[in-house]
């Protein structure tokens, strides 16, 4: 399933259905801010369980810095939910709180995009859309292929993963990324 995603000063309007993405360059496509199309291609992104943090969404294909990705696609509150809030995105538009409840598996993939604090490779934003408040994520940077979509959750020390033994391990891949013949501590 495609949807057209129209973005004219800064706001996002949903359209009907669209071509397929490989048969749109990516000038057709565009950069977000600028008049143009975009297309939430489902057949770019892929799921797949990951070591210590369950599933995630990957990469089929490459995209370019400040590219649209995919929606955070749930149930649209105007009230704080009494249920668990695993797949729960708080966030404030024009001044307001929401929360888009993705907790029902329907086949979306924002819901499964994972937490990483220190090297997040997209980010999400709140758009407008058909009127309501909507979370889109965009690449930080060039992402190739098979690369897991990853984004920073948030400040704070919520998130059990986050703890020193987590914080250690992710510095130590820095580190042994900058220098191969480092020994491992961890």
């Amino acid at each position: 399933m495609r949807m057209r995603v129209c973005i004219e000063n800064g706001n996002a309007i949903l359209l009907k259905r669209g071509k397929s993405m490989s048969r749109r360059s990516r000038r057709e496509r565009g950069r977000p801010g600028q008049h143009g199309q975009r297309i939430i291609d489902r057949d770019a992104f892929y799921i797949k369980e990951t070591p210590n943090k369950g599933r995630g969404v990957f990469t089929k294909k490459e995209f370019g810095q400040n590219e649209f990705l995919l929606p955070y696609e749930g149930e649209l509150l105007e009230k704080e939910p009494d249920v668990d809030d695993t797949y729960i995105f708080e966030f404030t538009f024009k001044g307001k709180p929401f929360w888009v409840d993705a907790s029902k598996e329907d086949g979306s993939f924002g819901r499964l995009l994972n937490d990483d604090h220190i090297n997040p490779n997209c980010r999400p934003k709140v758009m407008e859309i058909d009127e309501k408040p909507a979370i889109c994520f965009f690449s930080l940077r060039p992402l190739s292929s098979n690369t897991e979509l990853v984004y920073d959750y948030g400040p704070g020390n919520i998130y059990p993963w986050r703890g020193k033994f987590g914080m250690l391990r992710n510095h130590q891949k820095n580190l042994t990324a900058l220098y191969p013949g480092m020994p491992q501590i961890l």
